[in-house]
Formats: C-alpha cells, structure tokens, sequence
C-alpha cells in the first residue's frame, strides 16, 4: 500500500525555489491495477511519481476467530421489534441489551451493561425486516453459506465496520444495484470519524438527491474482511445501511440463490 492518508496537500522541495504538492493516500494492488481507496483531485493524464510502502497487513482476507451469523439477533428484529420502530436498538443474541433514539445511548447502555460484542441495528417505522442465514455450466466454489429469510424480499446482513480501534456491528442491506456502499451518519459518529472531513459527494436517485462524505474503513462480514471507501450519509435522518457494488461486491465473489434464501460467499481472488 502507499502510506496512510494524512487528509491534506503539503509542499516538497525539490530544488532551488521549485516545490511539488504531495499528497499521501492508500492503495491496493489488485490484478495488476494500483487502485486508491479513495478519489484523486487530479488533471486527466496528469503525471505524478509515487513512493511506495508495503504493508504487512492483508486488504482482504479470513478474519479471526468463528463466524458469528447473528441469527439470533436477526430473528429477533423480525418478530420483536414491533414497539421500538425508528429507534436504535442493541442485541445480545435474542435479548434487547437497549434502545434509544440515538445509536451513541444504545452503545453506552451496551458498554455500561458488559456485552462485549453487541449487535445494532435501527427498526425502521415500517418494520419490513427480514430475520436472516448453483451448478450450471460454469462451475463456482465458495466458502460460506449463508441462509436468509424475511417477511418482505429484502436481504439483510450482519456486517462489522472497523476504524481504528472502533467497530459496530450493524445490520445492512445487500443491494446489487447501489453502486457503493452507504451507511447511516450516526455509525460515522460512533466509529470515531468527523462525518464532515471526509470526501462529499452528491448522489442521485429516479425521484430525489442526497449528499454523503466518504472514508475509508474495514467491513466485516462471513469471515472476510476488506478494506474499503464507502460513504455516511450526510442526513442524520436517513437510516438505510447498504452493501454496494464498489467496496464489497466488487471484493467478493457472490452466489445467490434466492429461491432457498441462500448466499454464497467467497473472496474474489480465491473463489475460482
């Protein structure tokens, strides 16, 4: 990878009353593509040199310890959660740990409360929340399976955010055609990131528009983990988390059998 993103310009000497703009970013070499995770304010074909450094740790690869699906948890929001529409809420397998209007409160209650690994996820007031777990003639091989269900033909997922030293782990819709991934500005908050020192960017939808700023963070989900950019909507009141094509599908490789409410998982590079 190129060093960590310091989220500014600053000058560099090169020579006598001659200076260049530096600008440090991470990267990922895939496929034999440099690709930054995330966008260059740059003229096209413009050259620049670049210093590379490598990291020892992987961008995608198993995560630690057993796979937790959240079953429990995700069964519990399609048959329980009925009294705490529009509120955040914190899961301890089928147990409500807390509930709040705010995700900050429900994360206190959980900490204050011991769950070491609490699940959040914010009901939403119309309640159409699933309760989640091919051969032909190309053959694919994947890792996981993972089983769903649900009372409407949404996918949700148990996903975990990593920033630093701070992770949420929330529920998030798989959504083939979302072109990134955008999650609520609240997890932003609890993360630890200024939602307003990222990257904005407007986005446009058949009937309306949004604004959202972009980060970089690590998402976790069946096991592996990537290292992606992905956006925090800008409106507090916009609740929807979405698993897009660029920073997680574009990371995997992904079968779905919706019939039998099954998915199968692999990463990318080692799914063939």
């Amino acid at each position: 990878m190129l060093a960590a993103p310091p989220e500014a310009f600053w000058p560099v000497l090169t020579g006598y009353n001659e200076c260049v703009m530096a600008l440090q970013l991470e990267a990922v070499y895939e496929h034999g593509i440099l690709r930054p995770l995330e966008p260059l304010v740059l003229a096209e074909h413009q050259h620049v040199r670049l210093t590379i450094e490598e990291r020892t740790a992987p961008v995608i690869g198993e995560s630690a310890g057993p796979v937790n699906e959240r079953r429990e948890e995700l069964q519990w929001l399609a048959t329980e959660s009925g009294p705490y529409a529009g509120e955040w809420v914190a899961l301890n397998g089928p147990s409500l740990v807390a509930h709040d209007e705010k995700l900050a409160a429900v994360r206190a209650s959980a900490k204050a409360a011991g769950v070491p690994e609490p699940f959040f996820a914010r009901v939403p007031r119309d309640r159409h929340l699933p309760s989640g777990g091919w051969e032909g003639m190309h053959r694919l091989e994947f890792e996981r399976r993972y089983d769903y269900s649900g009372e409407d033909e949404s996918i949700v997922i148990p996903v975990a955010l990593r920033c630093g030293s701070s992770e949420v782990q929330v529920a998030a819709s798989l959504d083939t055609g979302a072109s990134f991934c955008i999650f609520g500005a609240e997890i932003a908050e609890a993360l630890g990131l200024r939602l307003t020192s990222g990257i904005r960017q407007r986005f446009r939808t058949a009937n309306s528009s949004f604004d959202a700023y972009g980060h970089g963070v690590e998402i976790h989900a069946f096991g592996f983990a990537t290292h992606s950019f992905i956006y925090f909507f800008a409106d507090p009141m916009i609740d929807r988390n979405v698993l897009g094509r660029t920073g997680w599908l574009d990371r995997v490789r992904l079968g779905l059998v919706h019939h039998d409410s099954k998915i199968y998982l692999a990463p990318y590079e080692t799914a063939w």
